[in-house]
């Protein structure tokens, strides 16, 4: 993350709630139940972490009177820092999100797996 600021701005919108991919929750799970962390990718409020990466919200903007997000993130790696820009919209029937990275034209769903 790059500024002193940023470290303060969360998604809120998540709650306390981690999601993950429907296929990788009970794993998730296991792995928390026995002290570890998962490694596969899970979002929450602090960001997108999976085993080589991680994305921390810089800003997030909220489309009013919708169930829409729009969060700026910084990630990085092991080599590299870069800014992304992300859309969730949450399904109200089931809780979970579609998350698209900016450029790309498939979401991803990410469903209500465990909370910390």
């Amino acid at each position: 993350m790059r500024g002193a600021a940023a470290e303060d701005v969360k998604g809120t919108f998540l709650g306390s709630m981690t999601y993950t991919l429907a296929a990788d929750c009970d794993k998730a799970k296991q792995a928390i139940a026995g002290g570890k962390s998962p490694s596969m990718t899970v979002l929450d409020a602090g960001g997108l972490e999976g085993p080589d990466f991680e994305c921390s919200f810089e800003k997030v903007e909220e489309r009013e009177g919708t169930r829409v997000w729009f969060g700026h993130m910084w990630c990085s790696d092991d080599l590299d820092d870069w800014p992304e820009w992300y859309t969730f919209e949450k399904n109200a029937a089931d809780g979970s999100f579609k998350v698209t990275m900016e450029g790309r034209k498939e979401p991803t769903v990410f469903v209500p797996c465990y909370t910390k």
